[in-house]
């Protein structure tokens, strides 16, 4: 069996039997999946190539992304450099200049469509999964550089900041569709060597680059999904020595933004990081750090986990833990 990090396996193995089966309290969910999963066959895959401008490389496959604050500065006649204002999003961070919307999509539509294979057996759904995987990860022509390096820009200021390795957070579950997809031939070996290939670079890179070093110091939810990363990541590629090294690190980022269930005055102070940081708790499996408290822990966390559609919700959100 696979090594997956977000969903249960046998949870999702058991649901699957129970739709096969017929039971009613599940069907609508899994029409609601397929629906979704067939909205996606016709769709044109994307790539980093796509955006409507070039990262501060001169690279377009490097990721290239704006910090949601970030504006054009309207004194100036090009709006050059940019801004930042505080709790006003500019909807640029989203438009078609940038990756985080079509890196977004991918992450999505990966996962609604290998859940549709699983649960379904349909292959055409894991056959649009790994075609949507390798333009974005494997083909030269269209994949993303193995890096982050140019996330959370403010342009102008700086070409990206080290907080927007928090962006590759989206790729843990990832993985984790990956996993389903091994299931079918239509994501090969040759496939999964290449994009471990792709995230062994990536490691190397949180690990060796300035802005990872900046986030591996993180003591706040940003320190703690660095190490998320790595783990899961290192588990995928085998490196299984790195990942526990890892997981010892969130451990203990985690025991400085919290003091039992006594909230830190860092935790206080900062109650949405808090918030991510039980998230994070739940998603990678660490609620076992507080065994006496985990029925407190999973209310908390589930209550404020981000959501996606109603099929993945139902088929998706089944943790191993």
């Amino acid at each position: 069996m696979q090594t997956f990090i977000h969903l249960g396996y046998r949870e999702l193995a058991g649901i699957r039997d129970k739709i096969k089966l017929g039971e009613p309290g599940l069907l609508p969910a899994y029409r609601s999946l397929l629906e979704e999963a067939d909205g996606y066959l016709g769709l044109k895959p994307g790539s980093v190539v796509d955006k409507g401008t070039v990262p501060p490389s001169g690279d377009k496959h490097d990721f290239y992304s704006i910090g949601k604050y970030a504006w054009p500065d309207p004194e100036t006649p090009d709006g050059m450099p940019y801004i930042r204002i505080d709790g006003r999003i500019n909807p640029e961070v989203t438009g078609e200049r940038y990756d985080l919307k079509p890196y977004f999509d991918m992450r999505i539509r990966v996962n609604a469509l290998a859940l549709a294979y699983f649960h379904s057996g349909e292959k055409r759904y894991a056959i649009k999964a790994s075609e949507l995987l390798r333009v974005w990860f494997l083909n030269p022509e269209t994949r993303m550089n193995p890096n982050f390096g140019f996330a959370s820009a403010l342009p102008g200021v700086y070409d990206g900041m080290p907080i927007g390795i928090i962006e590759g957070v989206q790729l843990i579950e990832l993985l984790d569709s990956v996993n389903l997809l091994k299931l079918s031939d239509s994501w090969t070996p040759a496939d999964n060597e290449g994009l471990q290939r792709w995230f062994s670079s990536y490691t190397d890179w949180l690990l060796e680059s300035p802005a990872g070093k900046a986030e591996f110091a993180a003591t706040d939810n940003h320190g703690s999904w660095y190490a998320a990363q790595i783990a899961a990541f290192s588990i995928y590629c085998g490196d299984l020595r790195r990942a526990k090294t890892m997981m010892e690190r969130a451990k203990w980022q985690l025991g400085v933004h919290f003091s039992g269930w006594q909230f830190a005055p860092r935790a206080q102070a900062e109650p949405l990081a808090s918030l991510f940081h039980l998230w994070f708790v739940r998603v990678c499996g660490l609620s076992s750090l507080w065994r006496g408290d985990r029925r407190r822990l999973v209310a908390l966390s589930d209550r404020r986990r981000p959501r996606h559609g109603a099929g993945v919700r139902l088929f998706g959100s089944v943790f191993g833990r």
